[in-house]
């Protein structure tokens, strides 16, 4: 298998996509997926940052850019013009390292001859099976003895005296889900659109998760690395900067 320690960053994004493609259809390495698929369900930044080595958003965006625009000749895009507008973009002393979500749609191949073995194809070795021991079996607990206790009869009580009345139990409240985060308009996401994916997000009150990548809409970037800000935090865990901080 290969070594991703030392592979290129860009070789273990290849071979991360290749695992990834085989596991979902082994037979299915010649069929096109498209540019979206790449970054919200074959390899999304969330899942794979440790595997490809990338600490921030912006890195695995400049890493996949490099993908889609020929580096290496691993992929080919059906779209000529897309391909070119990506390279171009990378010559920029500034590039717009998602550029890539404008053509989300566009059919992306895998380049046969860049294709590794299958037995080279994993990013990582396969963890050992572990062995699971039986249980050892529980000592019978004793059965429980309950004393039955007669309650008192209206006859029983005082003259004047009233039964005392039997409290109903009150069924505790689970705590509620984390609340959508919403824009500078408070329109869901970022002003209406997903951080994540960027599609235009529909106005319902119970917003939760965005219907186009399923990313949880509570979860938002950090406005200047692009990590991911939790529910609750006030600072970016990774460059310190403030969440309302443009």
């Amino acid at each position: 298998m290969s070594d991703s320690t030392t592979e290129a960053p860009l070789r273990r994004l290849h071979h991360a996509l290749v695992q990834a493609l085989r596991e979902r259809d082994p037979s299915g390495l010649g069929r096109p997926f498209t540019v979206a698929e790449i970054y919200q369900d074959l390899v999304p930044y969330r899942s794979h940052r440790d595997v490809l080595g990338v600490e921030m958003n912006g890195d695995y965006e400049h890493l996949l850019l490099q993908l889609l625009a020929g580096a290496e000749g691993l992929v080919s895009l059906e779209s000529e013009h897309a391909r070119r507008e990506m390279e171009r973009e990378l010559t920029r002393s500034n590039p717009n390292t998602g550029l890539f979500r404008e053509y989300a749609a566009v059919d992306v191949h895998l380049v046969a001859e860049h294709i590794p073995p299958e037995a080279d194809g994993d990013v990582a070795d396969e963890p050992e099976q572990a062995v699971i021991l039986p249980a050892p079996e529980a000592e019978p607990e004793p059965p429980m003895i309950f004393e039955v206790v007669d309650a008192p009869s209206v006859d029983d009580l005082a003259p004047g005296a009233e039964p005392e009345p039997v409290s109903e139990p009150v069924a505790s409240e689970g705590p509620a889900p984390a609340a959508a985060s919403t824009g500078a308009s408070g329109l869901p996401g970022d002003d209406g659109v997903c951080y994540w994916c960027r599609e235009t997000l529909p106005m319902r009150e119970n917003l939760n998760f965005c219907p186009f990548c399923g990313t949880d809409m509570s979860v938002e970037p950090c406005r200047k690395c692009g990590e991911a800000l939790e529910p609750g935090w006030g600072f970016c865990i990774l460059c310190g900067t403030s969440r309302g901080d443009g």
